[in-house]
């Protein structure tokens, strides 16, 4: 199911889409009205204070220039798929912090400084 958020909910989003590794499931939470979200290998961090309840896994795929996130059904996996998930995970960061090992000082102040 398509879901369309608040806009308030940007930086959330952004954060997970940036975060996000190959392999990862990401678990959306609700408690009127409010949502976020968690990695299904992390333990979640809510809000205090407030029910959330689990109501689905979000997906995403990019339209032109916009997100487009899917809500779908919370699903069961097996041990084989979440071991294959976590290898592909482990191989995604690893990937990434080659890239960041080689991105140098000089080279992070040049693209900050457009």
């Amino acid at each position: 199911m398509r879901i369309e958020f608040p806009k308030s909910l940007n930086w959330a989003l952004y954060h997970v889409h940036n975060r996000h590794h190959d392999g990862q499931v990401i678990l959306c939470w609700k408690s009127v009205p409010d949502y976020a979200f968690s990695f299904h290998d992390e333990p979640p961090v809510l809000p205090a204070g407030r029910d959330f309840v689990c109501v689905g896994e979000l997906i995403w795929r990019v339209e032109g220039d916009r997100f487009v996130h899917e809500l779908m059904p919370l699903q069961h996996r097996s041990e084989r798929e979440l071991d294959e998930r976590a290898e592909r995970t482990k191989r995604h960061r690893e990937y990434r912090q080659r890239l960041w090992e080689r991105y140098n000082l000089e080279e992070r102040l040049k693209d900050l400084n457009g």
